[in-house]
């Protein structure tokens, strides 16, 4: 998943002395499960995996049947995660 790459961004921002959250902001995609978990832990985009499936095979339901509508688009909202990882950037203290 994409979170996984943002894993290894933490640990290079991390030996580089920069403190993720504060000094710069990481956000990953997916809500990988150990997003919650790593330090800082990651903000994320989450997509309705399980809606996006269910549609997907009521489509190919559709076509293997010859019931298929013409193509069209759908489209998803995704969910903001917001955890440490930008939590400092997004949700400044007041100095």
């Amino acid at each position: 998943t994409r979170d996984v790459l943002a894993y290894g961004a933490l640990r290079a921002f991390s030996e580089a002395g920069l403190q993720v959250g504060r000094d710069l902001g990481v956000v990953g995609h997916d809500d990988f499960w150990p997003s919650a978990v790593v330090w800082p832990p990651l903000t994320t985009i989450r997509q309705p995996v399980q809606r996006i499936g269910s549609i997907a095979a009521d489509i190919l339901i559709d076509n293997i049947e010859g019931t298929a509508t013409p193509a069209g688009k759908v489209l998803f909202q995704p969910d903001l995660e917001v955890r440490e990882s930008t939590a400092a950037l997004v949700f400044p203290r007041e100095k």
